[in-house]
């Protein structure tokens, strides 16, 4: 051919495209080779019986050849007017002949010429007259030995006896392989299935029950043959569920259920096939001549020589389907189960199953088997609690295997990151602004980061195509894969806090940006979580974005659980009470002079301090400024209400023991120093009260923290002159009002509300009242806006 002649091929074709052509002619050529050795195969025993038959044949000729030359010299000499034969010299001769010789000789011929007439009607696929005429060549056989002379024809009986009965096996395994075919089609004929089980049974001569059990037992077979032998997923579901409800439609040929009174498909067919002659299409088959026939062999039907159950009524079973059906289940299902793990993509199983239920709608198959049984729910038995449920598991289980992947690759990153992490001093402001001139280690975070996510969302973006199409159907599906990667997503922090079980507060942080910038990052997530109509019951990108968010303030909650933990670890309570050190400690204080009485001239004059105590200042500035480092302006409100909650425990612990070595300070002379430090430390619980008052609402924090502050503020008023307390209170309390705003800068993570409490009390004086200041939030600004206010 023209398109593969060489010179063609390259004048009209790229290389690769000649490489191809040269693969797919190997591909053809391999394939015939497979083809011709699959049916040498198959044929290679019947050849060799085919071989013995032909021996036998030759042999049975031989002597059929030496009687008829004998036959022939005994008719030529009573032609040419030689002496007459007697009787009593027939009897005493090697080559007996009585009044049925010639229409023996004529039989004895057409028995020789059956077996081959039978092979013949085989291959023409005649099963009726190959088994009709394997009883009539019995039947034949039966009379040459009731005849009283033998004709010298023993040895050609029992050698064509032999080849029928051999080729009996034949029709039987022709008919069942048939059976078999015809099971694959969508649609069979119950009555051509019927007359193949009527010559089973006859050649068989067996009960209808040893028909059935054979039916069910080779269907098996060739469910196994088919699973062996096809790759293609929906052309083995295909093939199965024709064998299973092609076998279903069977029973109607063992059991008419509708009326008890008529025979069933089998029981009819047995009786036209066992009750009518066909001699005569086998005479004339075999061109053999009709004379001198005996009538005892022209007029002959299979009745003559078995007899059936044709009048007994089947009762056919339907459990036995059933119990049919489990076996297959159980006997096959781990072999289909592995035809479905060879499938690596979602996508590609999805459209094979999607084959097979646009199959199945066409054939209307699962609405048509109700009408052939009811003991069995076929759609939820079969194809839902089957098919669908091995298609399902592989569904998850390529779920997992993908997301494993991605897991054992973070994984392997990790010890990587946590090296390059280690005392590695973070500043996270310069990181969410991104300066050109960031110093190498910001870049080395920013970079683990990315790449960290870009890992995530090359791989979940590969999967997301993959399970797209599970948008508009099967819908359900994605319930269980939105859990599985929802539970991915939660694996990621359980493996981080394993490496991290010393608590480092640069893999800490990591972990918190990592969570934090995912979404904007990891793009394929959303999309991932935003397939699900409403309707059903998946997570949607609102529970998995709340799900990152909590696992990034988890994070920010450790690390600073740690941080200010630290903070406070350097401040010892004596530093507020020991005079020494108080001193060091001591905040700046005013002196206001206060008028009497408008009559009086005299004045009293009072101090008290306008700011906090320097450590707790300190303290509170360097967690305001870990807050900015950290978290800058993505810091959720969340983070900061624990972040309170954290710096409530420890101003409870850190004041109640400065209370306690107070309390120990009982010598009078020490009264007057040890008031000034009651109203600096009541100073300082007045301000921090106000700043927890921001959750007041929080019960738990009320208790815990709240009501401490108010119990540890009564004892320190034990320590101040009563009249002293009624004069300095309302600047004390005029004085933390403008603290507040004075710190709203400072400390403006921490003050995150934008009025501290609307009841708050105004300066003493009225020149000096101001409005509060309506000053944006630092945790609410972005970018350049907040670097330049920082740096006013």
């Amino acid at each position: 051919m023209e398109s593969t002649n060489v010179d063609y091929l390259f004048r009209n074709y790229l290389v690769s495209d000649v490489v191809l052509v040269q693969q797919k002619l190997k591909n053809d050529v391999q394939k015939k080779q497979n083809d011709l050795k699959q049916l040498i195969g198959e044929r290679y025993n019947e050849l060799f019986r085919a071989t013995d038959s032909f021996g036998h044949m030759n042999l049975s000729i031989n002597q059929l050849i030496d009687s008829l030359k004998k036959l022939s010299t005994t008719v030529q000499e009573s032609k040419d007017g030689h002496k007459p034969i007697n009787v009593d010299q027939i009897n005493d001769s090697n080559f007996p002949i009585n009044d049925n010789y010639f229409a023996n000789a004529t039989v004895c011929k057409f028995l020789l010429d059956l077996p081959l007439q039978i092979w013949n009607f085989l291959h023409e696929e005649n099963f009726f007259l190959a088994t009709y005429g394997s009883y009539f060549g019995d039947h034949i056989v039966q009379y040459l030995a009731d005849q009283q002379q033998s004709f010298q024809c023993s040895n050609i009986c029992s050698l064509r006896l032999y080849s029928i009965h051999n080729l009996k096996s034949h029709i039987i395994r022709n008919c069942w392989q048939q059976i078999a075919e015809q099971s694959l089609k969508n649609d069979i004929n119950l009555d051509e299935f019927a007359r193949k089980f009527s010559y089973l049974k006859l050649l068989k001569n067996c009960s209808t029950t040893e028909v059935i059990d054979d039916f069910f037992k080779n269907q098996a077979n060739n469910i196994d043959t088919i699973i062996n032998e096809t790759n293609q997923i929906s052309i083995l579901i295909e093939q199965i569920l024709n064998i299973i409800f092609n076998t279903i439609k069977c029973s109607r040929i063992f059991h008419q259920s509708e009326n008890d009174s008529l025979d069933c498909l089998l029981q009819i067919h047995l009786k036209e096939i066992c009750s009518t002659n066909h001699v005569d299409e086998l005479i004339d088959a075999s061109h053999a001549q009709r004379i001198r026939w005996p009538k005892k062999l022209l007029f002959y039907t299979i009745n003559d020589s078995i007899k059936i159950e044709s009048d007994k009524k089947i009762k056919f079973d339907e459990t036995i389907l059933v119990q049919w059906i489990q076996t297959i289940k159980t006997n096959f299902s781990t072999k289909i189960e592995q035809k479905f793990k060879s499938v690596e993509s979602i996508r590609e199983l999805f459209q094979e199953i999607t084959i097979v239920e646009q199959w199945l709608m066409k054939n209307s198959i699962l609405e048509n088997y109700c009408t052939f049984v009811n003991v069995i729910d076929f759609n939820k038995s079969i194809w839902t609690e089957w098919f669908m449920a091995l298609f399902e598991t592989r569904v998850y289980e390529i779920t997992s295997i993908e997301l494993q992947s991605i897991q054992t690759i973070f994984i392997e990153s990790l010890p990587m990151i946590e090296q390059n992490l280690f005392n590695c001093d973070l500043n996270i402001v310069e990181f969410v602004w991104k300066e050109s001139n960031q110093p190498s280690r910001i870049n080395d975070f920013n970079g683990l980061v990315q790449k960290t996510c870009d890992m995530i969302n090359q791989k979940l973006s590969n999967f997301y195509e993959d399970i797209i199409i599970f948008q508009h159907s099967h819908q359900t599906f994605l319930i269980r894969i939105h859990s599985s990667i929802a539970e991915f997503l939660r694996s990621l922090q359980i493996q981080i806090d394993s490496v991290n079980k010393n608590r480092q507060k640069s893999l800490l942080l990591f972990g918190a940006v990592l969570f934090q910038r995912m979404p904007d990052l990891c793009p394929s997530i959303s999309q991932i979580f935003s397939m699900c109509d409403r309707k059903t019951d998946c997570l949607s990108w609102q529970q998995i974005s709340t799900q990152l968010r909590e696992i990034n303030e988890s994070y920010l909650q450790n690390l600073f659980d740690i941080t200010i933990t630290e903070h406070f670890a350097h401040i010892d309570p004596k530093s507020f009470v020991d005079l020494n050190q108080f001193l060091k400690n001591f905040s700046i204080w005013e002196t206001i002079t206060i008028s009497n009485d408008q009559d009086d001239q005299s004045k009293t004059i009072v101090e008290v301090p306008m700011q906090l105590s320097l450590k707790t200042y300190k303290v509170l500035h360097d967690i305001s400024n870990d807050i900015n480092r950290f978290c800058a302006h993505t810091v959720t409100r969340q983070v900061l209400i624990n972040i309170l909650r954290l710096i409530g425990r420890q101003i409870v612990i850190l004041y109640g023991d400065a209370l306690k070595i107070l309390s120990e300070l009982t010598d009078p002379v020490l009264k007057p120093p040890k008031q000034i430090i009651s109203i600096q430390l009541y100073f300082d619980l007045f301000f921090l009260k106000k700043l927890f008052i921001q959750i007041k609402h929080d019960d738990h924090f009320r208790c815990e923290y709240l009501e401490p502050i108010n119990t540890m503020m009564t004892e320190l008023e034990s320590n101040i002159d009563p009249f002293d307390m009624h004069l300095i209170h309302p600047y004390i309390e005029a004085n933390v009002y403008r603290l507040q705003k004075s710190y709203q800068i400072t400390f403006g993570f921490l003050l995150f509300e934008r009025l501290m409490n609307s009841n708050l009390s105004k300066p003493m004086n009225n020149s000096n009242n101001e409005n509060v200041h309506n000053l944006m939030l630092i945790h609410s600004c972005h970018g350049e806006d907040f670097k330049t206010m920082l740096s006013k």
